[in-house]
């Protein structure tokens, strides 16, 4: 398996993309797990690492929840005067609650009292400045709402989706400048992988939006080289258009479609 054989020599972009997709191919975690625990170790558990870990299933919830720094992290994020706070840098502490919610260690007022403050966490969201990654946090506050067994506000949360959903989509750019994806900031006129990955899995749990271009976000999904030569990047095209063919309202291209997308353009 190649990542078993590059991990010692390009550590950080193996764990990446593995991080990114493992949980979504059935690749064999068990050959690299060793590798990855002897990194974790050297690395001193860093948050990303860490987080890598329970993405990827390389570590159990029982061995991430006996780790202090998430049982630090656990205290800070429970403790009863940040009821009504945000979450900061939620996508750095959320392999924490991830691996508590997994592990059982959450009484039902704890997962009461995290979810209220997820859901604070997303409206603060719509009072942030331009250049805020919605769709990655969006993304990331949903699925720890599924983990905790929560849904505050789905109403509000689907409207909301479906509106960032046409915000952030990329449709008119230069020809130098890739379209069709998701922006990751609103400032950067770019499609960006990591955030049409987001914004693809949102879609498979708020449903589709009629305001989204699908037809140009099948183009953007695309690989654009070999199989055998395949980013980080590419890859993450070709497992979200895998996701996008799972979204009940998204349907295939047709000739006619096609056709009809021509004419109107």
């Amino acid at each position: 398996m190649w990542f078993a054989e590059s991990l010692d020599d390009f550590y950080g972009l193996s764990i990446k993309v593995y991080g990114r997709f493992a949980r979504f191919l059935e690749w064999d975690r068990t050959e690299v797990r060793s590798r990855f625990l002897a990194a974790a170790d050297n690395e001193g558990h860093n948050r990303y690492l860490l987080g890598t870990a329970i993405s990827t299933g390389l570590m159990s919830p029982s061995e991430l929840v006996e780790n202090d720094d998430v049982l630090a992290i656990g205290q800070r994020l429970l403790a009863q005067r940040t009821v009504d706070q945000p979450i900061t840098s939620i996508s750095q502490l959320a392999f924490a609650i991830e691996a508590l919610a997994d592990a059982g260690d959450l009484s039902p007022a704890e997962k009461d009292h995290l979810a209220r403050r997820l859901m604070v966490t997303w409206n603060a969201m719509e009072k942030a400045p331009k250049d805020t990654t919605a769709l990655e946090d969006a993304d990331i506050i949903t699925w720890l709402f599924v983990k905790l067994d929560q849904s505050p506000e789905l109403a509000k949360r689907k409207t909301d989706v479906h509106r960032w959903l046409g915000q952030y989509q990329l449709t008119n750019t230069s020809v130098f400048t890739p379209s069709g994806g998701f922006l990751k900031y609103p400032s950067v006129r770019s499609s960006d992988a990591s955030a049409t990955e987001s914004a693809v899995r949102l879609m498979q749990h708020y449903g589709g939006s009629e305001n989204i271009d699908v037809l140009a976000l099948r183009y953007f999904l695309r690989p654009k080289t070999d199989w055998g030569l395949l980013t980080d990047s590419e890859m993450a095209r070709a497992s979200t258009l895998q996701r996008l063919d799972q979204v009940p309202a998204i349907s295939q291209p047709t000739a006619k479609r096609l056709q009809a997308k021509i004419e109107h353009d």
